[in-house]
Parts: C-alpha cells; structure tokens; sequence
C-alpha cells in the first residue's frame, strides 16, 4: 500500500506492516475506516480499485442513503448491493418520504433487480400497483372531481384508507371508470365494481 493510503488510517489506527503480503486486508481496513469517518466517496473509489469483490454492503447502503435524490446515481448503487433484499427494504421504508415519481423509479429498480419468486417480490409488486394507481388519480388535475384529496400521494392513500369506496363512485360518477375499476380490484371492493359496470 501507499504511503499515502497508510496515512488514511489515522493516526488512531496502527498499520500492520504484514499486511504488505495480502493487500486486500489493507485495503479492506482502510475502506472500513474511511466509511465509519463518512468519507464516502473515497472508501468507494479504493474499494472498487483495490478490493476484489468491490465495495462492501455497509458501504452502499451508505452511499444509498446520502443519494437518496439522484434516481440514476439511486439505480446504480441499488443495483450493486449484493444484498437485493436489504435493498428493497430500506427502499420500501423510505416510500412514505418521498414523492410519486421517486417512489415509481426506485420500486421498478427493485422489480429489475429482485427475482420474481423472491418473497419481498410480493411487497415490492403491491407497492407499485397501489402507487401507479394514486398516479393516475393525481394526473386528472386539474379536472379531478371534487371531494377526492390528492395534493400527495399519501393523502390520497390516507382518503382511500378511511372511504375508499367514495372515491372510487366519485370517479366512476365523473367519467373514470377504468381507474375507478383498477382501484376498486386494488382495494378488494367487489360490490363497488358492479356498481361502476351499471353506470356505464
């Protein structure tokens, strides 16, 4: 190692010179180290030029956290954690902070990502529908009809909570039939779907 990379350790941290025979648990030290320091983007550029499996987990869900608002930085770092599942977690965790297209663009990375019989699938493919239908909602404004609240995806979730079937007669009684069907089928409101199909 560099005795430029040795200084990164810290004078807290005593360099083992018989690391010079494996590298790797240098590098690995030193990566650790740097992470627990938030140097972030340094520990990830040693970690990709020196480690052989690349960059640790610990690392990314870091990095995840602090790129939080850059989707395409977002995809990347998801998509390197080797942990797929501790990747959907902390993403499904997050949805209720973030906005619609966030939430969209990060579920579809997990889709991409996460084998289809894996058990998070189910949650991850839930999530998506219940949210690409609330998108659908919102995109009526601004001629969406009185009495549904959407200025969020989460009001909207929350009205659709306490009176989901209001709002699905509302927009059947306005035209929307198609979304009002998709929310009713999401919802489980069997009655509400016959309802919509005697309207038309």
């Amino acid at each position: 190692p560099s005795s430029s990379a040795v200084s990164s350790l810290g004078t807290s941290t005593a360099y083992d010179h018989s690391v010079d025979e494996d590298p790797e648990i240098f590098y690995r030290q030193l990566v650790d180290n740097l992470t627990q320091q938030g140097r972030l983007e340094e520990a990830l550029q040693i970690a990709d030029e020196n480690l052989m499996d690349g960059a640790p987990d610990d690392l990314i869900v870091k990095l995840i956290r602090s790129n939080i608002d850059d989707k395409k930085r977002l995809a990347t770092l998801v998509g390197r954690l080797n942990d797929k599942e501790r990747a959907a977690e902390y993403i499904l965790q997050s949805l209720d902070h973030w906005d619609i297209e966030t939430c969209l663009d990060s579920l579809y990375m997990l889709q991409c990502y996460i084998a289809i019989d894996h058990p998070i699938r189910i949650t991850v493919d839930q999530w998506q529908q219940q949210l690409a239908i609330y998108k659908d909602i919102m995109a009526i404004q601004p001629s969406r009809p009185a009495g549904i609240r959407c200025q969020t995806w989460q009001t909207l979730r929350e009205q659709c909570k306490q009176d989901g079937r209001t709002v699905i007669r509302v927009l059947a009684s306005n035209g929307f039939h198609q979304i009002a069907r998709r929310l009713a089928n999401y919802l489980n409101i069997h009655e509400v779907i016959l309802e919509i199909e005697e309207t038309r």
